[in-house]
């Protein structure tokens, strides 16, 4: 039976490919779309489904417009149960928010970062410091808060 199915499988998609062969313009766009169709068809769903698709398509054209329906609807199919497992873990979210923590202490990584990043001191800067006064461009912070 098994062998029935993939010999009949195959020789409606070498009649497809053949008859696919014989149009122009968007027929033939068309017709190779559901060549395509129908061989993922094949990988997606079940082998009687398939066998089922092509026993009852009445020839070449009419099993061209079967496939693209049939297509459509697993297609269809496959984005709701996406969609679906999309709302579920947003969902999931919506119920367990996290707090998003702010102001967390930086990690060592950043820190050597940002001290990396930093211009080097000029000779005049470092003198300043050393002697314990600050350059003319820095101002300190106030001891005291001021309203």
């Amino acid at each position: 039976m098994i062998c029935i199915v993939i010999y009949l499988s195959f020789i409606s998609i070498r009649l497809v490919s053949d008859y696919c062969v014989t149009l122009d313009g968007d027929d033939s766009y068309s017709c190779w779309e559901a060549y395509f169709e129908l061989k993922d068809l094949e990988k997606e769903a079940p082998k009687e489904e398939v066998e089922k698709l092509i026993m009852e398509a009445g020839g070449v054209k009419s099993l061209i417009g079967c496939v693209h329906g049939v297509a459509a609807i697993h297609k269809e199919k496959k984005e709701s149960t996406d969609s679906l497992k999309l709302t579920k873990i947003e969902n999931t979210r919506a119920e367990n928010p996290r707090p998003v923590p702010d102001g967390l202490p930086k990690t060592s990584e950043e820190l050597e970062e940002e001290e990396n990043a930093k211009m080097p001191d000029s000779p005049f800067t470092r003198l300043l410091r050393a002697r314990g006064t600050h350059p003319a461009w820095y101002s300190q912070a106030p001891e005291h808060e001021t309203d």
